[in-house]
């Protein structure tokens, strides 16, 4: 996409699908979810069709907060899939993702802190 193109799509994509929302936009600072997938239409979103929402991370844990070297949570293989076993305090973009990265342990053994 030539850079003209690129601002002709995001003039056309500004007034079509933001500006009818632009109140609500500004007033919550969120971008309706609904507005992705029109992204992604414009050619917007880099080389992702921008079908489904990423960014809910699950890291967070209560009494180890987001230490990476204290995570409790476990995660076991069955089969091909992987089956979790632990709980979450906190969970970014929680409700509005598609897409979530859960940290979580494959060993019982947590790792050893300095």
């Amino acid at each position: 996409m030539s850079d003209q193109s690129l601002l002709d799509s995001t003039r056309i994509f500004a007034a079509r699908e933001l500006a009818p929302q632009a109140t609500e936009i500004d007033r919550t600072g969120e971008l309706p979810a609904g507005r992705w997938a029109s992204l992604g239409e414009f050619g917007l979103a880099g080389l992702a069709q921008a079908r489904l929402i990423g960014g809910a991370l699950a890291a967070t844990e209560t009494g180890g907060g987001s230490n990476a070297a204290s995570i409790r949570t476990f995660a076991r293989r069955e089969g091909d899939e992987y089956v979790l076993d632990g709980g979450k305090f906190f969970i970014s973009q929680a409700g509005a993702g598609d897409v979530y990265l859960v940290m979580a342990r494959t060993d019982r053994i947590p790792a050893r802190t300095h």
